[in-house]
């Protein structure tokens, strides 16, 4: 099958076109937010996941203070 010029140089520019754009895309700051608010990055995921995780620890030992003693078994 044999291609003719002019569609070689339409997909070629294709090609060159496509090429710009998944640049544009790969360089552009990805950025989520919040209605505006604030902006949805990594530090806040780890902020948000890390007081989450401080809570957690504090919930867990006031929860382990009230057990009575009478749960464990004595040896």
């Amino acid at each position: 099958m044999r291609v003719s010029s002019n569609e070689a140089s339409n997909a070629s520019l294709f090609y060159q076109i496509l090429q710009i754009f998944s640049m544009e895309v790969m360089q552009r700051k990805r950025n989520f937010n919040a209605a505006g608010f604030f902006d949805m990055d990594y530090k806040l995921i780890t902020s948000i996941l890390a007081s989450s995780t401080t809570y957690l620890v504090i919930i867990i030992q006031f929860h382990l203070t009230n057990i009575p003693d009478c749960h464990f078994p004595k040896e």
